[in-house]
């Protein structure tokens, strides 16, 4: 039972207009409105009942006078000629009629076309343009009216109050839209009581009467905000939202938004009328804006929370403020209650150390998720493995990696149904039937008149099959390698829909059993390292265990001699080379002095290995502590007043202990030795870390460390955060990529004059290949005892950290189709750079 509390007749009236004399007649409008609805709605279905007798009366009436008049009609005499020509002359009316209502004519086509135009104009114009405004404006005034007065109820002359006349005026306008929307409803009594209906019933009839009796109420006029959820159709019905994901999104927030303040106003009613049966002592003065955010943080509901969100602010000027501000944050919501899970965000990795020190820190339940952290680990790995980052976020695209990673290269003979086709016709049929046609084998003769075995990959038009033709096909197993093996136009000659009974099929084709092929056994070029039959036969051969090699490696003998032999066991390395976790590398720390890189022995260095390429004997010898190639270049943009981003986030995936010594790459870093000298205490225990000081855009620094020979690029940048235009934010970053392309450009002046020759039975010559390369590209060189293939490439080595994701269109300039694309489908972000 709820206890009221006692108190003096001046606080139980505070609600109520001292010029109404304590007389209190609130329920004089609640009852009306509801009187409206029930009596409305019992009038309804009382009409509807006796329209259904009526009906039916009328039924049984029009039966009996057609049986009446088909029996005069068979005893009266025929009419005269003037009564059948009026009747045939109204009768042509109402057909022409019927036909431009019904739109059957070209001319009523042309009315109907223009008649509805016309309707659903003025309907728009009428919800649009009146309905809906007077419904916001409604909505203000009622929010002007808790915002002045204070008082529930008040007695005001209506002459004299303009908020009444306007609020009367507005009233009215619904009245009409709230008769023709009656009218023209098929169901009276589901019309009564859908929300809109009862929204106009609820506020119309207290407008009303509230003239009649110069007094207000204040009551259940927050139900104009509930209009607010039309908002979508209108603006759907405008053109302005089209796409279903923007007209769902539109439509959950103007439900939210129309149900909070529909709810702040029932909570303003309650509270600042207080309750009856307590004689209104437990009134309270609450305007309409306090009863908003009384409903979002009981919504929010802090202390009933399975987590707390504090989510950084990645574009703010200053993140050491950003985060503090977050950081109290946390300290607040622990001293509200401390078994609240909090999961935090922050924007630099050294404020994760004042998280610790925060009583009732759960370091099993509560998580803190540093930005800086997170990209710069994911940019270290993507240094390992290019592409790490962009797996890591489309899985979709990881697990499409995996299905092409797991398939292998096989040689089959191509069967006549082949022969005579071009290479792109071959192609198109291996697609159709599951597998990608790589290239073609074949004889030639060359210049001397010898027959040689050439292998085309993906050659011109002028290339036909031929008898004796093989394929490299690539595909998942053996059993899709046959598919081409045993493939019949005869007796498949459509193949969009080839089903898996049909495919089994091709085995035991006629056509193929009677021709007289030469079999070839398949040849898996990616094999399973571990089986070591199926791996006599491969051409290619991956080595998991070393990562510095290059991914495939020559077999020039079917005897794999030791050198190519696969080891199984790591070298044991000096564990006191490692720090005590055993994790990561460690060397004593070193001063900053001993990392810095003298730029003028780079320019002798750089000299000398010019001088050397032009001296044929050799004599010339390069002598420099660093080898300038396959090594990792970070160019940082960043001054003295930059903050620090967390280095050691980014080294520890490099100079992780599953690596061996060797395989640790050269780590140098091209930016201001005063904002290193920040960072230098975090990362001055790991091995191979060296500093260039200078400015990253600085081709001529760039050119002597051996920028085009390294094996990536990390462009990062500091400054430029505090531009307001997103466009300039990445200026740094996206210049020096640019000046990093021009200096590849430059260096790249490649000549190949490639042979790929097969020694066949005529012709026993040594196998000769040319190539000359003046950039640095990756080659994989696959040989066996037939055969030789080379596959060459380049790669993007790069790799651009951006703040704005728009601003890759900058970096990657040929790509103008790609400037309306989201930023995970354009070629950058597909290609891991």
């Amino acid at each position: 039972m709820t206890i009221c509390p006692a108190c003096s007749p001046e606080h139980s009236n505070k609600s109520l207009d001292p010029l109404c004399n304590g007389e209190r007649i609130w329920t004089t409008f609640l009852f009306t409105s509801f009187g409206i609805l029930l009596g409305g709605w019992i009038i309804i279905f009382i009409y509807e009942v006796l329209s259904e007798l009526c009906v039916k009366l009328q039924n049984i009436r029009s039966h009996g006078t057609k049986e009446n008049t088909r029996l005069k009609q068979m005893n009266l005499p025929h009419g005269d000629d003037a009564a059948d020509y009026d009747c045939n002359w109204l009768q042509e009316i109402k057909s022409w009629d019927n036909n431009i209502i019904s739109g059957q004519t070209k001319m009523g086509k042309t009315f109907v076309s223009i008649s509805d135009k016309i309707s659903h104009y003025l309907l728009f114009i009428l919800q649009v343009t009146i309905i809906f405004l007077c419904s916001i404006a409604s909505l203000i005034l009622y929010c002007l009216d808790t915002q002045k007065n204070t008082y529930m109820e008040s007695c005001t002359i209506f002459r004299k109050s303009i908020s009444m006349q306007i609020d009367l005026g507005l009233n009215a306008v619904f009245l009409v839209y709230f008769i023709l929307r009656f009218a023209v409803a098929k169901s009276k009594r589901r019309f009564w009581f859908s929300l809109y209906s009862i929204v106009d019933i609820f506020t119309i009839s207290p407008s009303f009467l509230a003239f009649y009796l110069n007094r207000t109420w204040i009551g259940f006029r927050f139900l104009r905000a509930l209009p607010l959820m039309s908002i979508p159709n209108i603006l759907q019905y405008m053109g302005v939202i089209e796409r279903p994901r923007k007209i769902r999104i539109a439509q959950l927030a103007s439900k939210f938004i129309a149900l909070l303040l529909t709810a702040s106003g029932f909570v303003h009613l309650v509270e600042n009328s207080g309750d009856f049966f307590c004689d209104y002592c437990n009134a309270q003065e609450l305007d309409a804006f306090n009863a908003v955010y009384f409903m979002i943080i009981t919504m929010t509901t802090a202390d009933k929370a399975t987590a707390c969100l504090i989510i950084a602010n990645k574009e703010c000027q200053d993140a050491s403020s950003d985060d503090s501000a977050n950081i109290m944050r946390v300290i607040s919501l622990k001293n509200f209650n401390q078994r609240i899970r909090i999961i935090l965000q922050l924007l630099q990795y050294h404020n994760k150390l004042n998280v610790a020190s925060i009583p009732g820190w759960n370091m099993e339940s509560d998580e803190v998720i540093c930005i800086a952290e997170l990209k710069l680990g994911l940019i270290g790995m993507s240094c390992i493995v290019t592409g790490f980052a962009t797996m890591t976020q489309a899985w979709s695209w990881r697990d499409l990696y995996h299905r092409g990673a797991g398939m292998k290269l096989y040689l089959e003979e191509l069967p006549p149904s082949f022969y005579g086709k071009s290479f792109a016709e071959s192609a198109l049929v291996c697609f159709k039937l599951g597998v990608m046609l790589l290239a073609i084998e074949k004889e030639r003769k060359d210049e001397h008149g010898n027959t040689r075995i050439a292998v085309d990959v993906v050659p011109c038009d002028d290339c036909i099959i031929i008898r004796g033709s093989r394929a490299f096909i690539v595909c998942m197993s053996s059993e899709d390698a046959n598919r081409v093996k045993y493939y019949c136009s005869i007796c498949y000659p459509i193949i969009d829909n080839l089903t898996e009974l049909q495919l089994a099929r091709m085995r035991v084709c006629f056509h193929a059993r009677s021709t007289d092929w030469v079999q070839n056994e398949e040849m898996p070029i990616i094999d399973q390292p571990g089986d070591s039959e199926e791996s006599e036969h491969a051409i290619v051969t991956i080595h998991d265990a070393d990562v510095t090699r290059p991914l495939m490696t020559q077999q020039s003998e079917r005897i794999c001699t030791p050198c190519y032999q696969r080891s199984n066991t790591f070298l044991d390395e000096d564990m006191s080379s490692f720090d005590s976790t055993g994790m990561f590398y460690f060397t004593p720390s070193r001063n900053i002095q001993d990392a810095v890189l003298d730029v003028n022995s780079l320019r002798e260095y750089h000299n000398i290995r010019h001088r050397s390429k032009t001296v044929q004997d050799g004599g010339v010898q390069c002598k420099h502590p660093l080898q300038f190639r396959d090594h990792i270049i970070v160019c940082l943009h960043a001054d003295k007043s930059s903050p620090s981003i967390g280095l050691r986030n980014f080294i520890l995936p490099l100079r992780a202990s599953s690596f061996r010594r060797h395989e640790l790459l050269t780590i140098i870093f091209v930016t201001e030795l005063d904002y290193i000298e920040i960072e230098w205490d975090m990362i001055s225990t790991f091995p191979d870390i060296y500093i260039l000081n200078g400015s990253p855009n600085n081709p001529y620094n760039l050119r002597l460390i051996s920028i085009h020979k390294c094996r990536q690029c990390v462009i990062m940048s500091t400054l430029d955060r505090g531009n307001l235009d997103t466009y300039l934010v990445d200026k740094s970053s996206i210049l020096c990529a640019l000046t990093i392309r021009q200096i590849s450009m430059q260096c790249a002046g490649l000549h190949t004059d490639l042979s790929v020759v097969r020694k066949s039975n005529t012709d026993h010559d040594m196998l000769k290949t040319k190539s000359v390369f003046h950039n640095h590209i990756q080659t994989l060189t696959a040989i066996s005892n037939e055969c030789v293939i080379f596959f060459v490439y380049y790669t993007s080595f790069f790799f651009v950290a951006l703040a704005i994701d728009s601003n890759v269109q900058y970096v990657e300039q040929g790509h103008t189709d790609e400037a309306d694309l989201p930023f995970f489908l354009t070629t950058p972000f597909a290609s891991g750079t």
